[in-house]
């Protein structure tokens, strides 16, 4: 887990640099309401899916481990599945 940790909280940087980088690509003017919204949701959830990381690499117990591992990992695939919806403009 220590190994992957350094591979894995610089990936998370990079990935937080280059969402709010996309941010500036976009026209925020002329996008939709529902892009916006759907925008506000993923940068919540990748808050959530950091911060869950984060506790649970400093849990103490199997149970809050189990916990922040589940709400991490729940949060990452929704900003996954958040990030191909704002791709795909319908």
């Amino acid at each position: 887990a220590n190994g992957f940790a350094t591979v894995a909280w610089p990936a998370f940087v990079v990935a937080v640099v280059t969402g709010m980088w996309n941010i500036f690509e976009v026209d925020m003017a002329n996008a939709a309401t529902e892009y916006h919204m759907t925008l506000g949701v993923k940068f919540l959830l990748v808050i959530a899916a950091g911060g869950s990381a984060y506790a649970h690499s400093r849990a103490q117990t199997a149970r809050v481990r189990g916990i922040t591992g589940g709400v991490g990992a729940v949060a990452s695939l929704v900003v996954l599945f958040l990030g191909v919806l704002m791709s795909n403009p319908s």
